[in-house]
């Protein structure tokens, strides 16, 4: 995989905001400009009472973060209760 030089400075004008296909949730991917090729940052706004699909990754881990409220978040069989900046990381065999 291609290593970015440098670093980028991503700054809140530079996120493109879009609703996601299946969903309509609205997120902002924050590498989308920086080339990477290891890492993906990806911001959703998901609104009280709302889900997101259920998917997993073939070779990527995923991070969840709460930046407001509490989350709860399905991960296999077990549903997590996420409190306010907490996080879970869910592996690439998980469902989610």
């Amino acid at each position: 995989m291609k290593r970015i030089q440098g670093y980028h400075l991503i700054t809140p004008g530079d996120l493109h905001w879009r609703p996601s296909n299946l969903m309509r949730i609205p997120n902002a991917d924050y590498l989308e400009r920086t080339g990477s090729e290891n890492l993906g940052a990806r911001l959703w706004r998901l609104p009280p009472r709302s889900a997101n699909a259920l998917h997993k990754r073939t070779r990527a881990e995923e991070f969840y973060f709460v930046l407001e409220g509490t989350g709860r978040l399905r991960v296999g069989d077990e549903t997590l209760t996420v409190p306010r900046y907490g996080g879970v990381l869910a592996g690439p065999d998980q469902l989610r």
